[in-house]
């Protein structure tokens, strides 16, 4: 990805500096755009967000992650360079700092998410139980064709999942089931 899409290092990520307090202009050598990108990756994939506004937090969220991780290095050489230690309780406040703010920055996140991923699960659900009912009425259908994100294949495993709790705990036809059980295999078709 170009540094122009990090607004918060435009010259580059190995060049960027805390830019007030004790630790301002403090460059660690070693570290390498791709390394943010790879960690910038991982937050993308583990949290899936859509649209801007959930970009721009989940890349706020790798931001913070990649400084808190920072203040552990700084730490070492600056007790290196200061045996008594004098420093380093700025560097608890700014950590204690970023990771509350990376504590309310994911907590908005989920906030922002919740209604979307609230429609997904509701939406699975009634695939699940149309697919299940043109199944037993022998009509081919494909989740795509109303506009379904989730694959026939994970719905299916999902009617037989729902199938098993039913048997194993002698339920009715009707499968009733919880919104864990509904969500199994959702997380593969996301």
């Amino acid at each position: 990805m170009p540094d122009s899409e990090y607004p918060f290092c435009s010259e580059g990520w190995a060049e960027t500096k805390f830019r007030t307090g004790p630790i301002q202009n403090t460059e660690i050598k070693g570290e390498t755009q791709a390394q943010f990108d790879a960690l910038l990756s991982r937050f993308l994939e583990d949290h899936k967000p859509e649209g801007p506004t959930e970009e721009h937090l989940v890349r706020h969220l790798a931001d913070l992650d990649w400084r808190i991780s920072r203040i552990v290095i700084l730490e070492a050489r600056a007790l290196q360079a200061d045996p008594t230690g004098k420093s380093l309780g700025t560097f608890g406040i700014y950590s204690k700092r970023m990771s509350s703010e990376f504590q309310s920055t994911l907590k908005t996140l989920h906030a922002e998410q919740a209604p979307r991923l609230l429609a997904l699960t509701q939406q699975y659900r009634l695939s699940v139980l149309l697919r299940e009912y043109r199944k037993r009425e022998n009509i081919d259908w494909d989740p795509g064709e109303m506009g379904f994100v989730f694959s026939k294949q994970n719905i299916d495993r999902q009617i037989e999942a729902n199938k098993t709790w039913d048997r194993d705990l002698r339920k009715p036809i009707m499968h009733a089931t919880t919104r864990w059980q509904d969500e199994l295999f959702m997380k593969f078709d996301l």
